[in-house]
């Protein structure tokens, strides 16, 4: 459920599309969703995007966002900085270029039995990639992403690519 829009909200653009991010009360991230799984909500709030690029080119933390999500794109950022509402959520122990199946994510979460509760964590992740649920797939491969597995697997690539490049520098 998308949390109703305030002025603390705007849109932040990325290669894989545009992201509703909505920043709490305290100016923490709260949620980073792509537009077009909340496009209903936007058009429920009466905003259009015009007035949401304002926002974003206002409000710090939306600024900061957009500019960790560019240098993420272009392969110069691994760890995001910006404030979160859940700053200890499970999926941030992932680390880049990683993935864990459902399994060890459970086992992480002290859930050894609780693969399919792994499965509700990611799906009710609210920071998409900042939070990375992206990284957590099935033990037969990639598959569920709320987002569409197109754009899983370019997160997936690109993490994977970044991660190889360096090691090729180390050698």
């Amino acid at each position: 459920m998308v949390p109703p829009i305030s002025r603390n909200c705007g849109i932040i653009e990325t290669p894989l599309g545009e992201m509703l991010a909505t920043v709490s009360v305290g100016n923490r991230l709260e949620k980073l969703e792509f537009r077009d799984r909340v496009e209903d909500s936007i058009a429920a709030s009466g905003f259009d995007v015009a007035e949401l690029m304002k926002n974003t080119k206002k409000h710090p933390i939306l600024l900061q966002v957009q500019q960790e999500m560019n240098e993420y794109f272009a392969g110069k950022r691994q760890k995001f900085n910006v404030p979160l509402v859940d700053d200890n959520h499970h999926l941030l122990a992932i680390p880049y270029g990683e993935t864990w199946t459902y399994q060890e994510l459970a086992n992480y979460m002290g859930k050894p039995k609780g693969a399919r509760y792994a499965g509700y964590v990611c799906k009710t992740n609210n920071v998409c990639i900042i939070i990375p649920c992206h990284r957590v797939v099935a033990k037969s491969g990639v598959v569920n992403y709320g987002a569409g597995p197109g754009r899983k697997i370019f997160l997936l690539d690109l993490e994977a690519k970044v991660t190889e490049d360096k090691l090729k520098k180390l050698k």
